[in-house]
């Protein structure tokens, strides 16, 4: 009993949290060493990640896990990079679907006020030569949680949403390229 209850503490301090979703998990947990290379030298703590399968790369920060969903929430791809203990950076998100920009927009100002957060700005953008929109959302007064923004933009018939802090979206959105 003593042995199991030590092993149960070893692995809930040592590997992230799993997700309750019962949603089908592809690649929970990849290593990403394969499709990431050093951005830069003038800061360490961000890389490229490539996916070569929806044809875009971006930076990221490093050290992120990384955890990739399919057919989840209206995304045909949804890409979770959560902060870790080695992470100096904090987390982000790349979901990818069917959706106009419209109604993906929509849809992210219904989800954000839900859960408690208010549209702070929204401002038009380009990203990797393509028009698209950014949202700024804060915490409501009083309530906790994290400021979030969020690019969306339209290309070849597949909805791009990226969100991230407001602190980083700017570097995330200087480094997004399309392959």
């Amino acid at each position: 009993m003593l042995l199991s209850l030590l092993l149960l503490t070893i692995y809930l301090l040592f590997f992230p949290k799993l997700s309750n979703d019962k949603t089908p998990i592809v690649n929970q947990g990849e290593q990403l060493q394969g499709n990431l290379k050093p951005s830069g030298t003038e800061n360490l703590q961000w890389e490229e990640y490539f996916n070569e399968e929806l044809g875009f790369k971006m930076s990221i920060p490093q050290f992120l896990y990384k955890s990739e969903f399919s057919d989840q929430g209206g995304y045909k791809t949804f890409i979770r990079f959560e902060q870790t203990n080695f992470s100096l950076e904090k987390g982000m998100a790349v979901g990818v679907s069917e959706k106009t920009v419209e109604e993906e927009t929509e849809t992210l100002k219904e989800n954000f006020s839900g859960e408690g957060a208010v549209l702070q700005k929204e401002e038009k953008i380009e990203i990797s030569g393509v028009e698209g929109i950014k949202l700024t959302f804060v915490p409501k007064e009083g309530q906790e949680g994290e400021s979030r923004s969020i690019v969306i933009f339209n290309r070849n018939d597949l909805t791009y949403s990226i969100s991230t802090t407001p602190e980083q979206i700017e570097r995330v959105v200087k480094g997004f390229k399309f392959l």
